[in-house]
Formats: C-alpha cells, sequence, structure tokens
C-alpha cells in the first residue's frame, strides 16, 4: 500500500518526495564508435565480437573484428545507443565487443545512477527519441533533444531494486515459453510505467509464474476478475452506409479503439442497448 507516500509535482508529472530531476547530458558522456580496419566472419583468438544491431537483439556473432587499438571496446552491460540509421535511438546493453561506427557508448556518473536503472529509463522513452531523430537522408539521434531529456532521479539504493527487479523479469521472458512471452511483456511495461514513476516502497518480495512481484500481491486469472463478456454483433447485411460505427479488428489500434474507417451498421434500440460499446469499456480482439 502506498497510503504513507507522499509525491510532488515536476515538470516530468508527480513523482515521490525523496526523488530529484534531472537532465540526461547533465550526467552523461558519449563515445562515438569506428568502423573497424579488419573484420572476418570467424572468429579468431583475440577477436572481438563486432557490436551490430543484429548481434544485440538475436545474441548471434556473425563478425568479428582484430583489435588494433584504434577500436571503441564496450564492456558487458555498458550502455549503448544507435545514433544513425532508420531505428536511430534504440538503447541498448551491450556484449563485451567492438562499437559500431552507428552507435555511441554511454559514461555516466555512478554516484548518481545505477547503469541498469538509467538503462530502463532510457528505454521507457525509447519511442520520445525516436520520434526526434533529424536528418533528410540517414536519420540520426538529435543531441540536443538527448541531453535536454529530464529524467526522475531516485536513491541509488532504490534504484537498485527497482533495476533488480526489471532484470528479474527480462529473464523470465528469455526463459519463458512462447505462449507466455507475450503476457510476460505486458507485465513488464507495466512494471517500468509504476516503478519509474511511483518507486518502489515494497521491501519483500516473492517470485511468480509472471516474474517477482511484492510479496502481499497475488496472481489471478482473468476468470476471477470478470463478472461478464461477450461476443459483439454479427450482422453483415445491415451495413447500409448509415446508424452506428461497427467496430472491427482493423479498428483496435495499439490497446485504442479508433472509428476511422469503421461502417455504418443499422442497429436497432435493443441491439444498441446489448451491443453499444460506452466510453472505458474493454474490447478484446480475438484471433480466429
Amino acid at each position: 500500500m502506498e497510503t504513507n507516500i507522499k509525491f510532488k509535482k515536476t515538470p516530468i508529472g508527480e513523482i515521490p518526495e525523496d526523488w530529484g530531476v534531472t537532465r540526461l547530458g547533465k550526467i552523461v558522456g558519449y563515445t562515438k564508435g569506428k568502423k573497424p580496419k579488419i573484420v572476418s566472419e570467424e572468429p579468431k583468438d583475440k577477436w572481438l565480437p563486432y557490436l551490430s544491431t543484429e548481434y544485440l537483439r538475436s545474441n548471434n556473432a556473425t563478425q568479428f573484428v582484430k583489435i588494433t587499438g584504434n577500436e571503441i571496446i564496450a564492456q558487458e552491460g555498458d550502455i549503448l545507443l544507435l545514433w544513425d540509421g532508420s531505428n536511430a535511438g534504440e538503447f541498448f546493453l551491450a556484449k563485451k565487443g567492438v562499437l559500431s561506427s552507428t552507435m555511441v557508448k554511454i559514461s555516466l556518473r555512478k554516484d548518481v545512477y545505477d547503469k541498469l536503472f538509467l538503462f530502463y529509463l532510457l528505454k521507457d522513452r525509447e519511442s520520445l527519441l525516436k520520434g526526434q531523430t533529424k536528418g533528410t537522408g540517414i536519420p540520426h539521434v538529435d543531441k540536443n533533444v538527448l541531453n535536454a531529456m529530464l529524467l526522475p532521479l531516485p536513491p541509488l539504493p532504490e534504484q537498485r531494486k527497482i533495476a533488480e527487479i526489471l532484470r528479474t523479469v527480462d529473464e523470465a521472458i528469455e526463459n519463458n515459453t512462447d505462449m507466455a512471452i507475450e503476457r510476460t511483456e505486458r507485465l513488464k511495461k507495466g512494471l517500468m510505467q509504476r516503478l519509474l514513476t511511483r518507486g518502489i516502497k515494497h521491501e519483500r518480495f516473492k517470485k511468480t509464474e509472471l516474474g517477482e512481484i511484492p510479496e502481499e500481491w497475488k496472481v489471478v486469472k482473468f476468470k476471477e476478475v470478470v463478472i461478464s463478456y461477450k461476443n459483439g454483433i454479427y450482422k453483415p447485411r445491415r451495413y447500409y452506409g448509415k446508424g452506428y460505427p461497427c467496430i472491427r479488428m482493423y479498428n483496435l489500434v495499439s490497446g485504442r479503439v479508433t472509428k476511422e474507417g469503421a461502417p455504418l451498421l443499422d442497429v436497432t434500440p435493443k441491439e444498441l442497448e446489448e451491443y453499444g460499446l460506452l466510453p472505458g469499456d474493454i474490447v478484446i480482439k480475438l484471433q480466429t
């Protein structure tokens, strides 16, 4: 429960009273990668993997670099940012290897931020950075936007607790079956939003099939919290170009209902009462 937790208003919204706010540019530095001189598709003694986006996403190294002293080396757990290209603005956690010329390595003040916590903070703001890239040809990160990014600053011990919880969820995702990955990803997204803005005042946690959660929480099945649900109306011959918008699968976009392109359906008052959607109703897209 958070009944005794006090919050304050800041430029980034409400945050716990003992948190601060800082600009990213004040606490980090950037080191741009360089194009390697000698690259091979076969691993060799004392050569290092080339940190391409494909390798960082799939954990499958396909190129290796001879170390000549000119390369920029990243260590396991460093924060990397894709600076140039169609996905500019994407953050990665590094494996040990040679930084590509399209990436930068982010160094930080360790007395201010826990590295893993900062990574999750930046990952949470990734879409904002991607949406403000520059360049008419090859897009690249706008350094001014990056440096001006405001971030919450919890005490270091709390940062480490939050990062550990999110790391546990990531490990659960990696070890999960395909059927469970989607629900675990949803849990992680919700946890990130909650933890990175509201903090963590729970001291004891337990492991569940969804990952680590506060000890006083519990996991329930969908049917235990839903009173009822029903299928939508199906009357294809009633599309007459008048009436009410009929919400179909393509009208469910990114978790929201849009009426754009929805055909009009002529319905009776009884059908409207039974099948009409009200603000706040929850809609589930069923795959057939």
